[in-house]
């Protein structure tokens, strides 16, 4: 992969990258220059509705816990997990809950989901599983849950960090891709600290109206702007 990598790099004048953390990787590897653009979010289709209605839209416990995931976790037809997503992270933070509140129910959609699907199986946490929704359910979908868990270890994103502020919908990450720029401290967990077993965190109303205010910039209408001015004003020669 980095002779593929040096092959290709003759032909690239400026990379884009959504974070610091793909920066750091991809300024390893090439002398060219760097551009940190986020994920814009489109605040046009992603808002807030109101909780109860979208739980019963989608025949969700009004009396549980509804944790959410919405990415893809499993590989292809092997039912193996797709690692960089961290299912297994995902589900142990769930089960964490269960131990705790001993009322989660767990909401998914998206496709390939069959792992999750399983360990929650295992562990008899119930779920719901809505395959391929469309975007408008989607939307809806994450004022239908109390907490979205981001377990990935690698990410450029997740988009559903920034779908998850701009709905005001609470979210714990792993330090993963953007979390850092939208998430205060202590809605970011570490799941490989063997020193420090962490907790499962419930981020407060203060947590949410923290990200609320920090995704304002990234709204499509000035965002895309931002995007064609940085790139086009990059260091190209």
């Amino acid at each position: 992969r980095k002779r593929n990598f040096k092959i290709r790099d003759q032909f690239v004048d400026v990379y884009h990258v959504p974070c610091k953390k793909t920066k750091d990787f991809i300024s390893k590897h090439t002398n060219k220059p760097v551009e940190i653009i986020s994920y814009w979010c489109n605040n046009k289709l992603f808002k807030k509705y109101n909780k109860i209605k979208t739980k019963k839209k989608f025949n969700l416990p009004l009396d549980k816990i509804i944790v959410g995931s919405f990415q893809r976790d499993t590989e292809g037809q092997s039912g193996m997990p797709k690692l960089e997503k961290g299912p297994d992270i995902f589900v142990n933070y769930v089960k964490k809950i269960a131990q705790k509140e001993n009322k989660v129910h767990v909401l998914l959609n998206g496709w390939r989901r069959n792992y999750v699907i399983n360990k929650l199986m295992e562990s008899s946490i119930p779920y719901t599983y809505i395959e391929l929704p469309p975007m408008s359910d989607v939307v809806e979908m994450y004022s239908a849950i109390d907490l979205y868990v981001v377990g990935s270890r690698v990410e450029g994103g997740p988009q559903s960090i920034i779908e998850c502020v701009v709905t005001e919908t609470p979210i714990v990450s792993t330090d993963v891709g953007i979390a850092t720029n939208f998430l205060p401290p202590q809605c970011i967990f570490d799941p490989f600290d063997k020193l420090k077993d962490y907790t499962v965190y419930f981020p407060t109303e203060s947590d949410v109206t923290y990200s609320s205010n920090l995704v304002k910039d990234y709204f499509i209408e000035s965002h895309i702007k931002n995007y064609v001015e940085k790139l086009t004003k990059s260091n190209v020669t």
